[in-house]
């Protein structure tokens, strides 16, 4: 007699138990994975900061070219820095000002523009785009990134700095004078000194022997700060102290400045010779007829 067999309740070994199913996702990253994200995230922290410290000493060479007027290897190692760390403005804006004192201008406007390709037209960025301009012969772009930069309220004391350097270069002094102004503490930098100085001749001659004083403290400003300190002393005649400073700027080097005070001056007192002598020479120094 056939007996009917009840199905078997014992697991065979092709039938795959409760504890044969594969771990729930949340439990096998709770175990293992992070270890996983935490290596992905420090090979990509790798991969954006390839190699800080390789960059930040290439900066310092850069900057130690830059003391001992070896321009070529300034530039050599802030490209080296720029190619450590593609991300970073920083050798791009170091960059920017090697070229301009090298008078590589084109190159420094190119510098600039990859400066802004990695940080937008930051404050520094547009001081660098103005100086590039301005050497390039475009004075209205040039004056428009000062502008934008000395008004931002993120802009640091470097930026204001480079931006009053340029409205001085183009003879803008109201703004010139303002920023400088603004830098000038008494621990503040002799150039700052020393061009405050000079815009505040005409106008406050007092407080202009404080600045002049200041810069001549440096021996690189000391001639020239004396110059014109010496062409500050009192005189009866006014249109002939007026004339005696311009010749004074011009003699300190300060073209533009010696331009703009002589031209004045002469309309004043026209029978003083040697201003308009000076006239016509800082004049031909500037390109003007």
């Amino acid at each position: 007699m056939d007996t009917e067999l009840a199905p078997s309740t014992a697991p065979s070994a092709e039938t795959p138990t409760e504890s044969d199913a594969p771990a729930p996702l949340s439990r096998r990253f709770s175990v293992g994975g992070w270890r996983l994200t935490l290596a992905a995230l420090i090979l990509l922290l790798l991969a954006l900061h390839p190699n800080d410290t390789a960059a930040v000493a290439a900066l310092r060479a850069g900057d130690a070219a830059i003391a001992a007027y070896d321009y070529p290897a300034a530039v050599a190692a802030y490209q080296e820095a720029a190619a450590h760390q593609v991300w970073d403005p920083v050798p791009w804006l170091r960059l920017a000002r090697v070229h301009l004192t090298m008078q590589e201008n084109l190159a420094a406007l190119q510098d600039a523009y990859a400066a802004a390709a990695r940080a937008g037209l930051t404050p520094p960025v547009r001081a660098e785009l103005g100086h590039a301009y301005a050497r390039l012969g475009n004075p209205t772009l040039a004056l428009e990134q000062w502008r934008s930069a000395a008004g931002d309220p993120l802009a640091d004391r470097d930026t204001l700095s480079r931006a009053a350097d340029g409205f001085y270069s183009l003879g803008v002094w109201d703004k010139a004078e303002a920023l400088y102004s603004r830098l000038a503490t008494a621990h503040s930098e002799s150039v700052i000194a020393y061009r405050l100085g000079l815009l505040l001749a005409a106008s406050q001659p007092d407080a202009a022997r404080t600045h002049l004083t200041a810069a001549a403290r440096d021996p690189r400003l000391a001639a020239n700060a004396g110059i014109v300190l010496a062409a500050l002393e009192d005189h009866p005649d006014p249109a002939y102290a007026a004339a005696r400073l311009g010749v004074a700027f011009a003699r300190a080097g300060e073209w533009r400045l010696a331009e703009h005070q002589l031209a004045g001056a002469t309309e004043r007192a026209p029978g003083y010779a040697q201003a308009l002598a000076y006239l016509g020479l800082a004049r031909d120094r500037l390109g003007q007829d």
